[in-house]
């Protein structure tokens, strides 16, 4: 329950910083199609760039990776004698991880492909506009009615996965910096559209960096990029880490 209201309100905050990023970027261009034309819009669809949707992703993950990690520290600290890297000192390297992190081939990949699908969906929009001739009142309807699935629907796919991937990482570098022999316990959410082959593996561990067995596939935690698109577009689940000790005295099982 408690990783579950974390996400709840990491996804809540991502997703106003998100649908109010593509809200703006489709006002933008449904205001230069009606003041001017549809051709006119969709020649500047170049100024649509993979640099701000670059900047987007970072500033997800510093906020929701950071609090992830400063939970996954504090609840490390019981186990250990030798502090953790204080918090305000993290912050200062945290956007180095960020940056490297959203640098990998498949969020760098990802970042790419939203960028060009909201081209291409604002293109198909203002092709739409010209081939009918539309007057700019008819230009104006045809956005607002597209607002909801172009804002909506994207925003709250992109905070859910976006949010799984910034825990994920906050968490293993709380791990990795606690020096600390530790098991991977998994956490499922039954909140959404969950999945029925993570439901099993709720409050199982494995070894820290050893694998849960994910249908066909296999992955170190949540979110592991290594499971492909299948087990992470959407997947609300989150991880945590826990002595031997610890996993004994809560009768956690081994997945």
């Amino acid at each position: 329950m408690h990783y579950e209201k974390m996400k709840e309100k990491s996804e809540a905050q991502t997703y106003r910083m998100v649908r109010a990023y593509l809200y703006n970027t489709l006002i933008r261009y449904k205001t230069i199609a009606v003041n001017e034309a549809p051709a006119a819009a969709e020649n500047r669809l170049n100024e649509i760039q993979r640099e701000d949707f670059q900047k987007l992703f970072e500033e997800i993950y510093l906020k929701v990776g950071l609090f992830f990690y400063q939970d996954q520290k504090n609840r490390l600290e019981q186990y250990k004698d030798k502090d953790t890297p204080n918090v305000d000192f993290f912050s200062l390297i945290w956007r180095q991880i960020v940056v490297n992190a959203t640098s990998t081939l498949e969020i760098a990949s990802l970042i790419t492909r939203v960028t060009e699908n909201t081209k291409t969906m604002i293109r198909a929009l203002l092709v739409k506009a010209a081939a009918e001739r539309m007057a700019p009142r008819d230009i104006a309807k045809l956005f607002n009615a597209e607002k909801v699935i172009f804002t909506k629907s994207r925003a709250l796919t992109i905070a859910r996965t976006e949010v799984g991937r910034a825990a994920s990482i906050g968490i293993e570098q709380a791990a990795k910096d606690s020096q600390l022999e530790l098991l991977t316990v998994w956490h499922h959410s039954a909140i959404g559209n969950y999945r029925e082959n993570h439901r099993p593996l709720n409050g199982k561990y494995v070894k820290k960096g050893e694998v849960f067995k994910v249908g066909d596939v296999t992955m170190k935690y949540p979110h592991d990029p290594s499971g492909g698109a299948s087990e992470v577009i959407n997947c609300r689940c989150t991880h945590s880490y826990v002595t031997r000790r610890s996993a004994e005295a809560l009768g956690i099982e081994r997945s």
